[in-house]
C-alpha cells in the first residue's frame, strides 16, 4: 500500500542507473565505470579552489578592516591619553615630598633596626677588647734595658 507521495525506486537495467524522485527533482546515482577509476571531478574541484580563494580574500578584507578600525580608535582615544598622563603627572608633583618623607623616615627605621640588632654585639665586642688587650705581643720599653749579646 503505497501512497503517491512516497518515494519508489526506478531501476533501468539498460544503463544500470537507479532514480529517485525527491519532491520533484530526481537524483541519479552512478555506479562507478568499469574503466579508469576516477580521481576527482573537475567541476567540484574548481568549485572548491574559488569557495578558498573567495574565502581567503574575505578572511584579508576583515583583517583589513579591523587594522583600520584599531589605528582609527587609536587615534580617537590618544587625547584621552595625553590628558590621563599629565594629570598623572600633576599626581606624581603633589604626591613627591611625601614619598620623599617616606623614604627618609623608612631610611632611618632601617638604621634603627641594624642598631637594634647591634646591641646584643656590644658585649661581644667589649669581651674581645679585653681579650686582646690581655693576649696582644708586648714591646718592650724603651726605658728597660736590653741584654745585648
Amino acid at each position: 500500500m503505497r501512497g503517491s507521495d512516497t518515494p519508489r525506486i526506478v531501476r533501468n537495467p539498460c544503463t544500470l542507473r537507479c532514480v529517485i524522485p525527491l519532491t520533484g527533482a530526481a537524483l541519479a546515482l552512478w555506479p562507478r565505470p568499469a574503466g579508469r577509476p576516477v580521481l576527482f571531478r573537475r567541476s567540484a574541484v574548481v568549485e572548491l579552489v574559488v569557495f578558498a580563494a573567495l574565502a581567503f580574500a574575505a578572511l584579508v578584507v576583515i583583517g583589513v578592516l579591523i587594522s583600520v578600525f584599531s589605528v582609527v580608535g587609536w587615534f580617537l582615544w590618544l587625547p584621552f591619553k595625553i590628558i590621563g598622563w599629565a594629570l598623572k603627572l600633576v599626581g606624581l608633583l603633589f604626591a613627591l615630598p611625601f614619598i620623599l618623607i617616606a623614604c627618609v623616615i623608612g631610611g632611618f627605621a632601617v638604621l634603627m633596626g641594624t642598631g637594634f640588632l647591634l646591641v646584643p654585639l656590644f658585649p661581644l665586642l667589649l669581651l674581645a677588647g679585653v681579650v686582646w688587650l690581655f693576649f696582644r705581643p708586648r714591646r718592650p720599653n724603651s726605658t728597660q734595658a736590653r741584654f745585648v749579646s
